[in-house]
């Protein structure tokens, strides 16, 4: 608003914003805020401030991770467990580390197949049974 006027007596409650004014008279009262970029005028006016809101809650902690719990080394083959970085009980660490031994001899078999394939692929090149095209071949 631009200017409000409130006259004698007059009752304001709430927050009031403005651009230039905002006149209470004698006698008059308000219940909030009055917000003006210019100017308010009082005349013998009884302010009551409203109660300040309760602060919000903080918001919830993120949940807890475990880095560098898990090491695996796919070169080597092997999988470590660093069990101070995992927050569990020791019945987890076990089931975890069960877990983690039966994916690497899983990772184990995976490469013997893979290994497999590729001799396979190489014997069946040099007796001229296939020809697998290669990167350069198909260009």
């Amino acid at each position: 608003a631009g200017a409000s006027f409130f006259g004698a007596g007059s009752h304001f409650e709430g927050n009031m914003l403005g651009a230039t004014a905002a006149v209470f008279l004698t006698g008059s009262s308000i219940h909030g805020r009055v917000l003006v970029q210019t100017a308010v005028t009082l005349q013998s006016t009884t302010v009551t401030k409203p109660p300040t809101l309760p602060s919000p809650p903080p918001p919830p902690a993120p949940p807890s991770t475990t880095t560098n719990a898990l090491k695996i080394d796919t070169n080597q083959g092997s999988i470590a467990i660093n069990e101070g970085s995992i927050a569990t009980n020791a019945d987890n660490i076990t089931a975890l580390k069960q877990l983690v031994t039966e994916l690497a001899a899983a990772q184990r078999s995976v490469i013997a197949i893979n290994d497999a394939q590729a001799s396979m692929i190489t014997a069946l090149e040099s007796s001229n049974v296939i020809k697998v095209p290669r990167k350069d071949d198909l260009f």
